[in-house]
């Protein structure tokens, strides 16, 4: 008797996400960015944390990753998502493709930065349970301090004129080949948070246009607290249409 052959799990793909999976989105940007240095200097640890051990500090990442998102969907960003089909087990009978998130990215609007300058939607995105958890020191390292050295870079780069069209490298997410198809004649900038990132999206076609830094004095190179250290470099980049 011949065996039928299960058939096989559609490939990833890319869409638009919306509010309704806020919970996940905050899981997986917080699994994603566990140790990334400016995280890690907003918070104001002291030592890594760890997706294995769960702590009030480790579910305040999250949160703030979940206000991250909520406050992107009120200024009207476009959140991407790469869903992963999952076929289901021998035992599953319904028939229905399953999924989960892998990747997620934020493309906020020209002009447009999630910040302070946004009460109201900080508030409507439970900003102060961030507040409990990080303190007040949060909102002036990364509202007040990350937004002016960021704003100052970028205007420094649009100044000199440095945005040039540039061949692009190829793709490696389908997120970013997705994002490139669709503002093809816009140029999108970033700041990459850390020298593995600054690396990938260069290979994305994506330059290095200015580093800025953070917490000079305050923090080490991974964001962890230092009196005296560097603080931490992080890298503006844009890839034109």
């Amino acid at each position: 008797m011949a065996e039928i052959s299960p058939t096989p799990a559609p490939a990833p793909y890319v869409r638009d996400e919306g509010r309704d999976e806020l919970d996940t989105l905050a899981n997986l940007a917080r699994r994603s960015f566990i140790n990334d240095p400016a995280f890690n200097y907003g918070a104001n640890l002291k030592q890594p944390l760890s997706n294995d051990v769960d702590n009030s500090k480790r579910r305040t990442l999250e949160a703030f990753h979940r206000m991250l998102f909520q406050m992107a969907f009120c200024l009207e960003a476009r959140v991407m998502v790469v869903a992963v089909p999952e076929a289901g087990g021998e035992n599953d009978t319904s028939r229905k493709t399953k999924e989960r998130l892998a990747a997620a990215c934020i493309w906020m609007p020209p002009g447009k930065r999630v910040g302070l300058q946004h009460p109201m939607f900080l508030l409507h995105s439970d900003v102060l349970r961030v507040i409990r958890g990080w303190g007040i020191n949060f909102l002036m390292r990364l509202g007040f301090e990350y937004p002016g050295v960021a704003e100052k870079a970028w205007k420094s780069i649009w100044k000199e004129q440095k945005i040039k069209d540039d061949q692009g490298k190829g793709y490696l997410f389908l997120m970013m080949r997705e994002m490139f198809q669709k503002m093809s004649e816009e140029t999108l900038t970033l700041d990459a948070s850390n020298p593995k990132a600054r690396d990938q999206y260069a290979h994305l076609g994506f330059r290095l246009e200015k580093p800025f830094t953070i917490g000079k004095g305050k923090a080490t190179a991974i964001g962890f607290r230092g009196k005296g250290g560097p603080g931490v470099e992080l890298y503006g980049m844009a890839k034109d249409a």
